[in-house]
């Protein structure tokens, strides 16, 4: 089940019934009235908020969807699922063809580690996963979508939850929770670790820069706290 709530009021506008669970869900880029909804068991749906109907379902053999992100202009999308046997990790991101629910590229990531969000880069051509493997991968934007095996976002701790990360509004800084608590910056281009905060007690799960104020960020814990830094 999805529901839409109003903002102003906090009341449901309207809801969208299905028989899976819902793990991730994105709006599209260029277009309000449609979004994805990530689900449990192997498949994507996109929604029209104006009929309440699917109007496309994405499906390959993958495990769970951990997140979804369009590319620029909204004409494909990534989405990253829990690698649930070892050759299956081809399936861990995938590129698609938003209109044709075609897939773009399965190739893109074949290491063995479920990766638990995914980042598009605000103004260059890139994306980041958060790996599993306790490290931010980088990726490119255009095709064939190659992973860059010379950087890579580490020091930080995964450990099997589900870790978020963020860009700053210029994309020069990568900001990452971690299971430790501690909230992790990078510099964007050397990949550099140039700070840590002391954030939470308990697994520190999200992060998410203010999209206009570039030096206020908001965290999530854990232990259930949500804290805004500056």
């Amino acid at each position: 089940m999805f529901k839409l709530d109003s903002i102003l009021t906090g009341q449901e506008v309207v809801r969208f019934p299905h028989h899976n669970y819902v793990t991730s869900v994105q709006f599209h880029p260029t277009d309000s009235k449609l979004f994805l909804a990530g689900t449990f068991k192997s498949s994507i749906l996109c929604w029209d908020i104006r009929t309440g109907n699917i109007t496309s379902t994405y499906s390959a053999f993958f495990g769970q969807v951990q997140d979804i992100a369009f590319l620029p202009q909204g004409n494909e999308f990534i989405s990253a699922a829990e690698v649930i046997k070892r050759n299956s990790t081809d399936k861990g991101i995938m590129v698609w063809d938003f209109r044709s629910t075609a897939v773009l590229s399965n190739q893109i990531y074949q290491e063995a580690f479920t990766c638990t969000c995914l980042k598009v880069h605000p103004c260059e051509s890139h994306f980041v996963a958060q790996s599993n493997g306790n490290y931010i991968a980088l990726f490119s934007t255009r095709k064939p979508y190659k992973l860059n095996k010379f950087k890579r976002y580490e020091g930080h701790k995964v450990s099997g939850y589900h870790i978020g990360c963020d860009f700053s509004p210029d994309g020069s800084i990568i900001c990452s929770g971690s299971a430790d608590g501690q909230i992790y910056f990078y510099d964007h281009h050397s990949s550099r670790m140039i700070s840590e905060l002391s954030g939470h007690s308990m697994p520190c799960m999200d992060v998410a820069f203010h999209p206009t104020l570039p030096h206020c960020i908001a965290s999530c814990g854990w232990d259930g706290g949500v804290k805004i830094w500056k």
